[in-house]
């Protein structure tokens, strides 16, 4: 018997994605409107299947009725499931209505944890699928330009930032203002500031020659070289990286992804995001910063992780300074989790606290 499977498109593909993979039909109907037509052709893209798609009115009740009725009865011979994670309410309504007493007919919704419930038994089941990250990208109508695997480091690299942290102490603030103004301006090869600290990149050596004073006058020097020194020492990268080392320690994790670049829109600046880790479930999306100087940095990630990966993967924004009550809320009110690496033990004592953070959190519906 042809199985027939239809779906309902709304703003959201990934639901539409997983309800076809589980299902593995002989042929697909994307109902969808003229605004989500692109989330159909984009999740075709993606399958290899006979399809149509097909555009409805979203809440004209007559020709949504019209239509269902039609469709019935063309595929009174086949197997059907109905997949109404997406679309109107008109929509759902009338598809429920016109195919629930129908035999050989089944219809579900798919949540943000992958989990497909049935209708007819009120039973779940998880997809048999792995989320793989660029179809999630892709998905959304986005690309990667370009970022590095965690298992490009190398163990140079680890131990490059253990000695970073190390020299960072001895004067964060200087540390923090010639990494960033060398980031700022790569042109440059050398940054003094008026304290006597500096930063020079030795080309020939592919070096860098750091000098740090403090208040006392007292100055410390190191040099650091390796793999992926510029990007780990410049811009708080070692951070990102360490972070990402620790992230790729928990069970749940598939693959991790740093310093993920994807193109500008326009003429708006280049988009990045620190760490992606991919679950298997769902992606989380990692913002690091040692500390939050602008609140409006919050939004602006909360609205990265909804265009990048949709409004079911779950956003984290890590700190080394523990975020002020402000920002809590903030994070609370955008569905962003944090985590304060020193207000939990630092970097080598935090692991557990924060694995335990993520577990708690995964599986939770994101309901804003």
């Amino acid at each position: 018997m042809l199985h027939t499977h239809v779906t309902l498109v709304g703003a959201q593909p990934m639901p539409v994605y997983i309800g076809i993979k589980d299902c593995n039909p002989d042929h697909i109907v994307y109902v969808c409107s003229s605004r989500t037509r692109s989330q159909a052709e984009r999740v075709n893209n993606e399958v290899s299947c006979s399809s149509e798609i097909v555009e409805i009115n979203p809440v004209d009740l007559s020709s949504i009725f019209e239509y269902t009725r039609k469709l019935a009865e063309r595929v009174t011979n086949n197997s059907v499931s109905i997949n109404i994670s997406g679309g109107t309410k008109p929509w759902s309504y009338y598809f429920i209505d016109t195919f629930s007493s129908r035999q050989n007919t089944r219809i579900f919704y798919v949540d943000q944890n992958n989990m497909i419930w049935s209708f007819s038994n009120r039973a779940g089941h998880i997809a048999n699928l792995n989320v793989n990250m660029d179809v999630l990208f892709r998905l959304y109508g986005n690309s990667v330009n370009s970022y590095r695997d965690i298992n490009d480091y190398s163990r140079d690299d680890l131990e490059t930032i253990d000695r970073i942290k190390n020299f960072r102490k001895f004067n964060p603030f200087d540390f923090a203002k010639l990494t960033n103004n060398f980031d700022q301006y790569p042109s440059q090869t050398r940054q003094q500031l008026r304290s006597g600290s500096s930063l020079e990149w030795i080309s020939k050596k592919e070096l860098f020659a750091f000098r740090l004073y403090n208040r006392n006058g007292e100055s410390r020097a190191e040099t650091f070289d390796s793999l992926h020194v510029k990007e780990l020492l410049l811009n708080t990268g070692w951070f990102e990286v360490d972070v990402a080392f620790m992230l790729n320690k928990w069970e749940r994790t598939h693959e991790v992804r740093v310093n993920c670049i994807f193109p500008a829109e326009n003429s708006t600046p280049k988009n990045e995001i620190d760490i992606i880790v991919n679950t298997g479930v769902k992606m989380l999306f990692v913002e690091c910063k040692t500390r939050l100087y602008k609140i409006t940095d919050i939004d602006k990630f909360r609205s990265a992780v909804n265009n990048y990966g949709g409004l079911g993967s779950k956003a984290l924004f890590i700190t080394d300074i523990p975020l002020n009550e402000i920002s809590l809320e903030k994070c609370a009110d955008n569905n962003i989790l944090s985590f304060s690496i020193k207000e939990n033990g630092g970097i080598k004592h935090c692991q557990k606290a924060l694995f335990a953070l993520l577990e708690k959190e995964l599986l939770q519906i994101n309901t804003k």
